[in-house]
């Protein structure tokens, strides 16, 4: 991925396909204050979270969209989810995926 001008060129790995089911593994980081909520960020170690972290930069984030809504659960509880990998095409967002009609596996 390359920056210039304010806009994002980017390249995607030809083993990921938008549209393919993915399962990942990560930390939960609410994005609102909700008893139940359908989205939040998947973030890969909690100290690389954008928000909380050391301040040092932040690692990947994944934007997840659920299915249904969950229950409130705890900052950096540890979950596998499941859901469609979708592309973000926009030149101007450094974001590249994000995860739609995600379920939290048991």
């Amino acid at each position: 991925m390359e920056q210039s001008d304010f806009t994002w060129k980017k390249d995607y790995p030809p083993s990921l396909q938008d549209g393919m089911t993915v399962k990942v593994t990560g930390y939960v980081v609410p994005v609102e204050a909700q008893p139940f909520f359908m989205s939040f960020l998947l973030v890969d170690d909690p100290q690389n979270c954008p928000f909380c972290g050391s301040g040092e930069g932040y690692g990947p984030v994944l934007e997840v969209q659920l299915k249904r809504p969950i229950a409130e659960t705890p900052e950096f509880a540890q979950v596998t989810v499941e859901g469609t990998l979708r592309f973000v095409e926009d030149e101007y967002s450094s974001q590249l995926f994000r995860l739609v009609d995600a379920q939290v596996m048991d």
